[in-house]
């Protein structure tokens, strides 16, 4: 005789099985290799309903590196999927934005070869500090490669243009590069998405409360408080005036 709960469990059990297995088509087969182990493991049908949520979850993170070219990912995969990987360790691993971070070396030498041919303008340099200011979606690709910026993303109005759209500022942002700083350090750019200064030269205050207005924010899509803070660190006491004159908006 058969416990109706049981059919009920099983049915239940089957189904996050199909989900899991549906999600798992998101992964390069360098994850089906390397997780047999995890997958192939003894579930009860609440198992099953955490794994799924987890697999979720992780499949959104692992969704980030696509704005990267298919080398530089296969790099990060590589630290990512090794022998023997269980979704928990994934986790973790995702968890810590910089896991996600580089896989493209720039120098300066780069960034003014790029500026000959990509969407983008280098606008003050001193030292091994640069500033580039970016007018395009595809210009913001191109520099903010190593980044998590929403508008690195994908190529159509949905995705990499759409968030252009909605955080930049007249058509632009502007790239601080600190070249003292490895490439997938989350400190060595930030991008400045709006002004800092309004149209009478007065600069804007900031509230800790307020993380739709803070324009800056590191690689790992982090935004600073105190901005004037962190511009303080990057270019000294002359972080103002490089504000107004340099990162100019154009009202």
């Amino acid at each position: 005789i058969y416990n109706p709960k049981d059919i009920w469990n099983i049915i239940h059990a089957l189904k996050q099985r199909e989900k899991i297995l549906e999600e798992f088509k998101k992964l390069p087969s360098i994850a089906w290799r390397n997780m047999k182990g995890d997958i192939t493991q003894e579930r009860d049908s609440g198992d099953l309903n955490k794994y799924r949520n987890d697999l979720e979850y992780f499949t959104a993170y692992y969704s980030l590196l696509g704005n990267r070219s298919e080398e530089l990912q296969k790099k990060i995969l590589q630290k990512m999927f090794k022998s023997n990987t269980t979704l928990e360790q994934l986790l973790r691993f995702v968890e810590e934005k910089e896991n996600l971070l580089g896989g493209a070396e720039f120098s300066k030498e780069q960034i003014k070869k790029m500026s000959e041919s990509e969407d983008f303008e280098i606008v003050y340099e001193n030292g091994n500090i640069m500033v580039v200011r970016v007018d395009s979606p595809e210009g913001i690709k191109a520099i903010g490669c190593n980044s998590l910026w929403c508008f690195t993303y994908g190529s159509g109005f949905d995705n990499a243009y759409r968030q252009w759209n909605n955080y930049s500022h007249n058509d632009m942002v502007y790239v601080i590069i600190d070249f003292d700083l490895k490439s997938d350090d989350a400190e060595f750019m930030h991008v400045l998405i709006r002004p800092m200064v309004d149209k009478n030269g007065r600069y804007l205050k900031f509230k800790e409360d307020e993380d739709d207005k803070h324009p800056l924010f590191n690689m790992a899509n982090e935004n600073w408080f105190d901005p004037y803070s962190r511009l303080n660190n990057i270019f000294g006491k002359d972080y103002k005036s490089i504000l107004k004159n340099v990162m100019n908006f154009q009202w």
